[in-house]
């Protein structure tokens, strides 16, 4: 009997951390649609097991946590990279996906050895983590295809790493539309007596959460009822978190911030949310402001390309000034003051997520780049 996991084709996402982010989440969402579609997937991770390991357990992905690192001489680089190739290979991929720099460089690199039919570099933020520039060199001159999920990141990708235009794919992002249980709890968060803002981002320096936290101070004094006001910062606590605990405890913002950490469901979170904040400086384009999409949810959002193209311009509240506490507080304040504005808003987004960010386009058109170059 021919054994059928022969017949399937076997896509190998590759991660450099194992904790739960916006690359991450995007990645899962593809590999759970593949396994739907008949394929198989594993996933492997070179630092950090954490909640991506979980959602796989629950998915019934293998996930592997094989350490790697680029630390200490180029010898050691290169020792690094060939036992890491080997992995990969004993896994007879068809397909390798790199989500990251890291693992971009290295299944760029690899991927023939390994006797995959393709690897497509997938770039999923505004350019982070640079590498050696030989490595990175090499890596962009192998690698066959690069998929960008914003324009944004397509310059960045020519500019900066000088890869040609014409081998860059833009496949936008996709998000859940949600069950009939979803949309129905999409206004839940204007039930609760108290009001919560909320920004689902990792507290590290690629975000801006210090801009969000000075802001918020403005708006506890301004606000007629600050005591219903709650900041809610969930991601996880990285290198940004001491400075942001500090000024908080400083301006005797406890009562109104909670910082609760990674958390599993994030569509939970943001159904009880009255409005979703997301501060950077830089970005690519972030599923912390697509997921309150989905929910019908208003936004606030820092003025820059990754986050205009979500598309939630086109309310003129919903963009603040990048790094401007005094705008910042301003939108949120607006949303606070005005419920109508809310729904405005809240309907606005959503429409905008069923128009241009379903999974299965983004899938077809993922799965479409890698056959095309074979």
């Amino acid at each position: 009997m021919n054994n059928p996991d022969l017949t399937r084709r076997h896509w190998v996402i590759v991660f450099n951390w194992l904790t739960m982010g916006g690359a991450e989440r995007q990645a899962l969402l593809l590999a759970e649609e593949l396994v739907r579609r008949g394929d198989r997937v594993s996933v492997v991770g070179f630092l950090s097991p954490g909640a991506v390991m979980d959602r796989c357990s629950e998915l019934g992905i293998p996930c592997y946590h094989w350490p790697f690192s680029f630390a200490g001489s180029m010898v050691d680089k290169i020792q690094n990279l060939l036992a890491i190739a080997k992995q990969l290979k004993s896994l007879n991929p068809d397909y390798l996906v790199p989500f990251g720099m890291i693992p971009n460089l290295v299944c760029g690199i690899f991927w023939k050895y390994t006797g995959a039919r393709a690897s497509v570099w997938q770039q999923r933020d505004e350019g982070r983590a640079r590498q050696n520039r030989m490595l990175e060199w090499l890596a962009i001159r192998l690698t066959p295809a690069f998929i960008s999920n914003s324009a944004h990141a397509v310059d960045w990708l020519v500019g900066e790493l000088g890869v040609p235009r014409k081998r860059i794919r833009v496949v936008r992002n996709g998000v859940e539309t949600g069950s009939e249980g979803e949309k129905e709890r999409r206004s839940e968060g204007e039930k609760r007596d108290t009001l919560l803002v909320t920004m689902i981002a990792n507290l590290h320096s690629y975000k801006d959460h210090d801009t969000l936290i000075r802001a918020w101070k403005l708006v506890i004094e301004r606000f007629e009822h600050p005591e219903t006001l709650k900041l809610v910062l969930a991601g996880n606590k990285q290198n940004t978190w001491p400075a942001i605990e500090s000024y908080i405890r400083q301006n005797r913002l406890e009562p109104f911030v909670d910082a609760i950490g990674s958390i599993a469901d994030v569509y939970d979170l943001i159904s009880d949310s009255t409005l979703i904040v997301h501060s950077s400086a830089n970005e690519g384009v972030p599923n912390g402001i697509l997921e309150g999409m989905v929910l019908g949810k208003p936004i606030v959002g820092s003025d820059i390309p990754g986050i205009r193209e979500t598309g939630i311009g086109e309310h003129p509240q919903q963009l603040f000034k990048v790094g401007d506490a005094e705008s910042c507080a301003e939108k949120i304040l607006y949303f606070l003051n005005n419920e109508s504005e809310r729904f405005v808003a809240g309907a606005m987004n959503r429409s905008i997520i069923e128009r241009d960010f379903g999974i299965q386009r983004m899938v077809d058109e993922t799965v479409a780049v890698f056959e095309s170059v074979e």
